[in-house]
């Protein structure tokens, strides 16, 4: 069935995307431990938030990928649906453009 090939190369590619994001997670955390004045501490600091965000939506995208192919047990037809609209939201988040900082 050509669905679940593609909900298996989806857990992949999400799979394969969490170990990107875990080893960049790791070079940012080295680079904030080595940083020498505060502002490259907070620069590092808003990247490892970005790579957080990833971590978090690809786990998710794992996640429903193994629920759609029914290999969550504990993930029922509801759960998985919670799941779907909270990483779509998670990507429109995502895409949306930053706010604009107030001038006082």
């Amino acid at each position: 069935d050509m669905q679940k090939v593609s909900f298996w190369g989806w857990f992949v590619a999400s799979v394969a995307g969490l170990v990107e994001q875990t080893n960049a997670l790791n070079a940012a955390l080295d680079e904030m431990s080595a940083a020498a004045d505060e502002v490259e501490k907070r620069a590092a600091a808003v990247r490892v938030q970005k790579i957080m965000f990833g971590i978090v939506t690809n786990s998710a995208q794992g996640l429903l990928a193994l629920s759609l192919l029914e290999k969550i047990p504990a993930m029922d037809k509801r759960k998985t649906g919670a799941l779907g609209i909270f990483l779509s939201l998670l990507n429109c988040y995502n895409l949306a453009p930053p706010l604009k900082a107030k001038t006082a």
